[in-house]
């Protein structure tokens, strides 16, 4: 089906509207994660999600370079957000992970997500929720083939 020029950018600045009101909430959560930049960000999802991550693991997934996720996981290291070691099973890699300082502020952020998410949702009837969801979850299939 065709939609038109003009209702999609409405969807797309609905997207962009959400989106930074929900970051400008999370900014200001008070959890102390300190500014980083979003392949930062994304670095630490990727390494909590493995719970360690190789660099290997990183710019995979990330669709950078070695050298470029290599950078971002040292710059990780300085603020003292990951800590890195040595590979038990490969000698001349590194495996990363969230240091305990970030796995607490991590779990603190993702609760106040959560209730954002929920407040934002909240101008939904339970039937209009459901209905997202399943429409949601469409999209979300169809991007993932």
């Amino acid at each position: 089906m065709k939609h038109s020029a003009k209702e999609l950018q409405e969807i797309l600045e609905g997207f962009h509207t959400v989106k930074r009101a929900l970051e400008t909430k999370h900014a200001s959560c008070g959890v102390g994660m300190p500014t980083i930049t979003n392949a930062q960000w994304l670095a630490l999802g990727v390494i909590s999600r493995h719970k360690e991550a190789s660099i290997k693991d990183i710019y995979s997934t990330l669709g950078v370079t070695s050298s470029a996720a290599t950078q971002v996981v040292n710059d990780l290291v300085k603020m003292g957000l990951v800590t890195k070691k040595a590979n038990a099973t490969d000698a001349r890699g590194v495996v990363v992970a969230l240091s305990p300082k970030t796995k607490r502020m991590m779990t603190a952020l993702h609760k106040v997500m959560l209730e954002n998410m929920s407040s934002l949702f909240s101008v939904l009837t339970k039937e209009e929720f459901k209905t997202y969801r399943a429409l949601h979850a469409k999209l979300v299939h169809a991007f993932a083939k």
